[in-house]
């Protein structure tokens, strides 16, 4: 395993049952909105905040009440648009494992995480 700027580099990233969800939920929204090409780049980006959290290059924080969980945000932005989603996720050996994600406006702590 090679060394990134964080330290680590090409950690597993596992999805948990509801984060998938979260995934698909984020994917039809962004779809329904802003059509297919939009929600394909959007779905990319989430993968690809959640692998930089996993490498090291993100780093969240934890949880409090929870400390076995972090948070990372990440935040897209784009000509039309600006959001984000929470990504919620603890470390387990060889890499993390996304336990939600969310979208930066719903209230999380109703989420039981």
């Amino acid at each position: 395993m090679e060394e990134g700027a964080g330290g680590r580099r090409d950690r597993l990233v596992h999805y948990l049952p509801l984060a998938d969800e979260d995934l698909s939920f984020a994917y039809a929204m962004t779809r329904e909105r802003w059509r297919k090409t939009q929600a394909e780049k959007y779905l990319d980006f989430l993968i690809q905040s959640c692998q930089e959290i996993a490498d090291g290059a993100v780093q969240g924080h934890k949880l409090d009440g929870n400390p076995l969980i972090s948070m990372s945000v990440a935040r897209f932005s784009s000509k039309r648009m600006s959001h984000g989603h929470r990504l919620f996720y603890r470390e387990v050996e060889g890499g993390i494992e996304i336990v939600r994600i969310l979208h930066t406006a719903m209230d999380w702590r109703d989420e039981n995480i």
